[in-house]
C-alpha cells in the first residue's frame, strides 16, 4: 500500500497559530503519534494517517464550527513559502495555477488541485488521491479555503468567484463561508470547488520574473524527486499526465523533462514499478473522459482531441474496452 504524506510545514504552520487558537501542539502532536523532533527537521514528512489524526484531535479541542476556514485563510500568508514564490513569479494567473497542482507535492500528497478550464468558466477542486483517506468537512473547508486565498493573493484579489461547491451537508451557521468566498454557496455537491470565469486565466502577475521562475521550479522539481518524497515514480507521473491532459497534451517528453530525466531514463524506472507509461496514460484518460462527458459543453469530437487522441474514432474504441460501451451511449444514460 502506498504511503501518503505531507510536509511538516503544514504542522509548524499550525503551531505558529496555535496561540491564536489555544491549540496545545505539543500534546497533539504526542497523542497522533507524531515524532515532535522530526518535525523541525528541514524537508521533513508527516505519514498521511499521523496528519488526520492529529488533525481530528485539533478539530476536537477547538468547538468553533469555522476551524477549517480560519485555518485555509492562514496556510498561504507566508510569502516565504517556495511555492508561492513560485506562484508569484508565474507570467500569468493560469501559469501560477498550473504550478500550483505541478508543485503542491511541497505541501501533501494525498491531495492536489486540480483546473479544469471549460468554455467561458474555470473551476479548481480538490482531487483525491488517497480515497482510504476521508477527509472531514473541516478538511474540505481548509483546502478550498486556501485555494481561494491563494487565487486571492496572485490575482490581488480581483477574482470573483461564480461559485463555492461543498461536498459536505449545510453547515448550521455560514457565516464565515459568505465571508471568506462571497459567492454563491451549494453544499451536499459531487466535489468540492471554486468557479470562476476563463477570462481571469489570462491575468498578468505584477512583477513576475522567469529567470527567477526557473531557478525556483529547478529547486522544487530537486525537493520533490519521489526519493525525496517517498513516492514511487508511478503516482508523480500519473499526476503529471492528468495535469497534461488538461492542455490535450499526452505524450511522454515533456513529463521526463520535468522531471529530470530522459524518456528512456523514465521508462526504465517504470518498468521497475510494473507499469509502463502507456498503462498510466489510458489509466488518466479514462479518469478525464468521464469528466468530461459529465460535461455537455464538449461534443465527443473536442473530448477526444483533449484527451490525447487524433480522432474520434480512435477514442471511441479505447472508450468501449473501459466502460464497455460508446462515448455516446454513456453520456445518454448520465441523462
Amino acid at each position: 500500500m502506498i504511503e501518503f504524506t505531507a510536509a511538516a510545514d503544514y504542522l509548524r504552520l499550525v503551531r505558529h497559530c496555535a496561540p491564536e487558537f489555544r491549540f496545545d501542539l505539543d500534546s497533539i502532536s504526542k497523542r497522533a503519534g507524531l515524532d515532535l523532533f522530526k518535525l523541525e527537521q528541514s524537508g521533513a514528512r508527516i505519514p498521511g494517517d499521523q496528519f488526520q489524526a492529529a488533525w481530528n484531535l485539533l478539530e476536537a479541542a477547538h468547538p468553533d464550527g469555522a476551524i477549517g476556514i480560519y485555518m485555509g485563510e492562514r496556510t498561504f500568508s507566508f510569502a516565504g513559502h517556495l511555492l508561492i514564490l513560485i506562484l508569484l513569479n508565474s507570467p500569468t494567473i493560469k501559469a501560477a495555477i498550473d504550478n500550483f497542482c505541478t508543485y503542491f507535492y511541497l505541501l501533501n500528497d494525498f491531495t492536489s488541485p486540480c483546473l479544469k478550464v471549460g468554455r467561458s468558466l474555470a473551476e479548481l477542486s480538490i482531487r483525491l488521491n488517497a480515497p482510504e483517506l476521508k477527509p472531514s468537512r473541516h478538511i474540505s473547508e481548509a483546502i478550498l479555503t486556501s485555494y481561494a486565498s491563494v487565487l486571492n493573493r496572485i490575482s490581488e484579489n480581483t477574482i470573483p468567484f461564480e461559485g463555492v461547491f461543498f461536498s459536505h451537508l449545510r453547515p448550521d451557521d455560514i457565516t464565515e463561508h459568505r465571508r471568506v468566498f462571497k459567492a454563491p454557496l451549494f453544499f451536499e455537491q459531487a466535489e468540492n470547488k471554486l468557479v470562476f470565469k476563463r477570462k481571469y486565466l489570462a491575468l498578468p502577475i505584477t512583477l513576475s520574473n522567469r529567470e527567477i521562475l526557473t531557478a525556483l521550479e529547478q529547486l522544487a522539481q530537486k525537493l520533490q524527486e519521489p526519493s525525496k518524497v517517498g513516492r514511487p515514480w508511478s503516482h508523480r507521473v500519473s499526476q503529471l499526465i492528468i495535469k497534461r491532459l488538461e492542455d490535450g497534451e499526452s505524450k511522454i517528453f515533456p513529463i521526463a523533462k520535468n522531471l529530470g530525466l530522459s524518456h528512456r531514463n523514465l521508462q526504465k524506472r517504470l518498468k521497475r514499478e510494473g507499469v509502463t507509461y502507456l498503462r498510466l496514460l489510458q489509466e488518466a484518460r479514462k479518469e478525464r473522459a468521464l469528466t468530461l462527458l459529465r460535461n455537455q459543453d464538449y461534443s465527443l469530437t473536442e473530448i477526444a482531441l483533449l484527451l490525447g487522441y487524433s480522432e474520434q474514432s480512435a477514442f471511441g474504441r479505447a472508450f468501449k474496452q473501459w466502460a464497455g460501451c460508446t462515448p455516446g451511449k454513456y453520456r445518454s444514460r448520465l441523462g
